[in-house]
């Protein structure tokens, strides 16, 4: 799989803006910052503060370069605490496809009355390297700021060139800061056709105005007090709810013709189209006689094509080479398989041409990941794709989706960061099939936990099997296949939801650790000492051994959306066994559950001969929580955690 961009630096390898949103004016420096005290109050909690973002664009003709896009930007930031050393260092990214002219970056502090200037001198140019398929050709000029402290303002300005204008701009009227005015502007030669979307939260906010100058369009879009839009581990792509424009050119007339740039899916459609097109049109040989020896022994065309996807899954490892149009051209099959690497785009060559020599029918497609909030309806541009698929039609209208990236993903079981998107299938030159990827029901991704459960002089032990299917299956598998056995221990302590922390994990036993296409099991011994509570002739012992969700901490009033990896179940059944019939059970908690359409669980005690079984069963049936189904989560949670506290009493 594509791994996940971080969001500043998606933006950036589409030429727009630099990695800290800075701003302020040097001639308003001491009439904003004499307020420091009041700016610190109503900004508590941070150390600084944007204050200004702006950006101006001009999207123009250029003799002999067709269109070219021009880019200032003016950024600041106010240094509001004594804390200011985490805000010293800083980056501008920019594309292959963008030019710098101007990077200029400077400190205005105060002394003696005076504002004075502090002007960074050395910009390091670096490259780095996003394991994203499209446009991840980065350079980063990395610098740092001289004289920082407490009412410094930090200011970058910059001017660059982008002459692509295949590609989308992006501007940002918020940031992981509070943000007090955003300003992005477009001045459009009129002959030039762009689209825009706003997209993410509190869009209503940003203000906008289209007017006419002269032989130009300008585009101006303006935003004030923007508050902090902090991304944590339960929330998703920083671009679902950052609001932010997406601009795209459509197309542009010169000397009475027009010309498309993407103005349409039917125009994305083409220019992706365009990146397969050279490929060869015959099976090259090699490749050929190869899948021939691989699938020799296969009676069947499912079983080929099953055969040729776990080779190119495994025996070709996943390197991203991502520079100029190695970025988004996939390299010829012989190539991919005589040096047995490549990138999404590679490996799913390689399975098309594959598949068609097995006999099979298989197409291109191109896809976003779930770190994209974007569908190719609402604005088509290049911002929607990062991914790359193959298509093998199993029956003539039923594509099956096969992304060979991950390792310990089954045949038949798509990844969950590629379900519920549109995915761009390659008919021909022309026509297309524009695909919704199906989302896998919660059984599909099911883990049970079964604990068998003794205890006597304070401690519990006993053995435990933990059974995963679907995603869960995948990611256990993961960890347990990179790992010797002697860690196998250490891996279920990490990963079993237990909150005490003197678990101690032993004996442990892996099924199917080489075969994705089994159910995973482990079985372990298990034991915590101290952990319940005896009180004359009674023992208070809390069955809740498994916690799921226990350190699920969000606020009723959260704003940003709230992310679910994956659809799953959740099951556990501890069973404690009872010596013999000296004992009792003299209080246990009846059934709790809280039900709703997305989410839900239950938990019931039940007796049987000399045993007490505890059972649990958690739904997250949702991939984005948004609005008033966050606070009913959050709700669900809370009843959860003092279901989780509830004891039994045993006497004696």
């Amino acid at each position: 799989m594509c791994t996940k961009r971080s969001p500043i630096k998606q933006l950036h390898l589409l030429g727009l803006m630099a990695a800290f949103c800075l701003g302020i004016a040097s001639h308003s420096y001491g009439q904003e910052n004499a307020d420091i005290g009041q700016l610190r109050n109503k900004y508590q909690g941070f150390s600084a503060i944007i204050q200004q973002n702006h950006e101006d664009i001009t999207i123009d003709f250029a003799p002999k370069k067709g269109i070219v896009v021009e880019s200032k930007e003016f950024e600041s930031r106010l240094v509001l605490t004594d804390n200011a050393g985490t805000w010293s260092s800083a980056k501008k990214y920019l594309s292959a496809i963008s030019q710098l002219k101007r990077l200029e970056a400077y400190t205005l502090v105060e002394q003696d009355g005076k504002i004075k200037k502090y002007e960074v001198e050395d910009f390091q140019k670096t490259s780095e390297t996003d394991d994203d398929v499209y446009y991840s050709d980065l350079i980063a000029y990395n610098y740092n700021y001289k004289s920082v402290a407490k009412g410094a303002s930090l200011i970058t300005e910059s001017e660059v060139t982008i002459a692509d204008p295949f590609m989308p701009l992006v501007f940002t009227f918020a940031n992981y800061l509070p943000v007090q005015h955003a300003s992005y502007s477009i001045k459009c030669h009129q002959d030039i056709d762009i689209q825009f979307r706003l997209y993410g939260l509190d869009t209503a906010k940003v203000k906008s105005t289209i007017s006419h100058k002269g032989k130009y369009k300008i585009y101006e879009w303006s935003a004030t007090d923007m508050i902090s839009y902090n991304e944590d581990e339960y929330a998703p792509d920083y671009l679902y709810f950052v609001p932010h424009v997406v601009v795209q050119v459509a197309g542009y007339t010169r000397k009475g013709v027009y010309t498309k740039v993407v103005g349409s899916v039917n125009d994305l459609y083409a220019n992706n189209y365009g990146y397969i097109a050279k490929l060869p049109k015959d099976i090259p040989p090699t490749v050929q006689s190869f899948t021939d020896s691989l699938t020799h022994n296969c009676n069947s065309v499912y079983s080929k094509v099953k055969r040729i996807f776990e080779f190119v899954q495994i025996g070709i490892k996943y390197v991203a080479i991502e520079d100029g149009d190695n970025g988004v051209v996939p390299r010829d099959p012989e190539m991919v398989l005589k040096r047995r690497f490549g990138d999404c785009k590679d490996k799913s060559c390689l399975l098309v041409y594959m598949i068609r020599a097995a006999g099979g029918n298989a197409s291109f497609a191109w896809l976003g990941t779930r770190s994209l909030p974007y569908q190719y309806n609402d604005l088509a541009s290049a911002l929607v794709d990062n991914h790359m698929v193959a298509v093998w039609w199993s029956e003539p209208k039923t594509p099956s989706i096969l992304d060979a990236t991950t390792h310990k993903h089954s045949f038949t079981h798509t990844p969950a960061q590629i379900q519920g998107k549109e995915c761009l299938i390659a008919l021909d030159s022309t026509n297309y099939f524009l695909y919704k990827i199906p989302l896998d029901p919660p059984e599909t991704n099911a883990i049970t936990d079964s604990l068998w459960v003794q205890w006597a002089d304070g401690k519990i032990n006993g053995k435990g099997k933990r059974v995963c299917v679907g995603e869960n299956r995948a990611r256990l598998l993961t960890l347990f296949s990179n790992a010797d056995s002697l860690k196998y221990h250490l891996i279920l302590e990490n990963t079993l939801p237990v909150v005490h922390n003197k678990l101690k994990i032993s004996s442990v036993h892996v099924s199917n650790l080489n075969n994705v296409d089994s159910t995973f099991v482990v079985d372990y011994q298990f034991s915590i000492p101290d952990y319940y509570i005896r009180k004359g002739n009674e023992d208070y012992l809390n069955l809740n051994v498994l916690r799921y969700l226990s350190g699920y901490k969000l606020k009723t009033d959260r704003k940003v959306p709230v992310s679910n990896d994956y659809k799953h179940l959740y099951k556990s059944v501890i069973i404690l066994d009872m010596p013999d019939s000296k004992y009792a059970i003299t209080d246990m908690p009846g059934t709790t559950e809280f039900g709703g359409p997305n989410f839900g669980f239950t938990q019931t005690y039940n007796t049987h001969t000399n045993q007490v079984v505890l059972t649990t069963q958690l739904k997250l049936d949702f991939f984005l929580l948004e609005g008033n189904a966050i606070s009913n989560f959050v709700e669900m949670l809370n009843v959860l955690q003092k279901t989780y506290l509830k004891t039994i009493i045993i006497r004696k």
